[in-house]
């Protein structure tokens, strides 16, 4: 409730399950956000080497099932470390766009910046959104290749034991947090104030939206059309 979105345990878990109703492989390239290729969680390797372990003797494939997971969990947090520095640079970004936002509300700035403010914040929003698609798509990947774990070595620790441990890894309520540090540093706008309102929408409320659509997204910002 008061979000802008579903929760990504949610969403991720109907990406995943939507791999029933085509090859995984390919549900992954539909998913995938240009900004972040090659960066994902190499589905395909990872699946082979777990396919491989059945033609290894009992001892040897528990200690090749182990060697296997070590290398996931890997892989997750390489996928975390990389959204943990993407997020810092937009909290950068969100932080002198803030101030820009308070000069502007406080009349230090010339009025036209309000509506260019609102405009960074629903890039700072969009860049935050690849992020979490990027973490969400990674998220299906990690529960698509534990319950192939499972189904593999004929177990269950796979999705009950170590998914929850990889999964945190990701730290995925990160960015309803960081969503609502856009929302609330937004507020200082007196285009928007007293608005429950995302970027996007705030944005499209003050006529920035219906300049850009138009092909004016260059015009007088002194004179806004609302």
């Amino acid at each position: 409730p008061g979000r802008w979105s579903y929760s990504p345990e949610s969403r991720a878990s109907a990406r995943a399950a939507l791999s029933g109703s085509m090859k995984f492989e390919v549900l992954l390239e539909t998913l995938e956000v240009r900004q972040f290729r090659g960066r994902y969680l190499p589905y395909s390797t990872l699946r082979k080497q777990l396919s491989a372990l059945k033609s290894k003797q009992p001892t040897e494939a528990q200690d090749a099932a182990a060697k296997w997971r070590s290398t996931v969990q890997a892989e997750a947090s390489r996928i975390a470390a990389h959204i943990e520095s993407g997020l810092k640079e937009l909290q950068v970004g969100l932080k002198a766009l803030s101030e820009l936002s308070k000069n502007a509300a406080e009349g230090n700035a010339p009025p036209y910046m309000e509506i260019r403010s609102l405009d960074a914040f629903d890039n700072l929003s969009q860049g935050l959104g690849r992020y979490r698609d990027f973490a969400e798509v990674n998220y299906a990947v990690l529960i698509k290749l534990m319950q192939a774990y499972d189904e593999e070595l004929d177990t269950n620790a796979g999705v009950n034991t170590y998914l929850p441990a990889m999964v945190e890894t990701l730290r995925l309520e990160r960015f309803d947090a960081a969503e609502d540090d856009i929302k609330e540093a937004m507020r200082s706008l007196s285009l928007v104030s007293g608005l429950e309102a995302n970027p996007r929408v705030a944005r499209m409320m003050a006529g920035l939206g219906t300049l850009r659509k138009s092909g004016l997204g260059n015009a007088d910002f002194n004179r806004p059309s609302f």
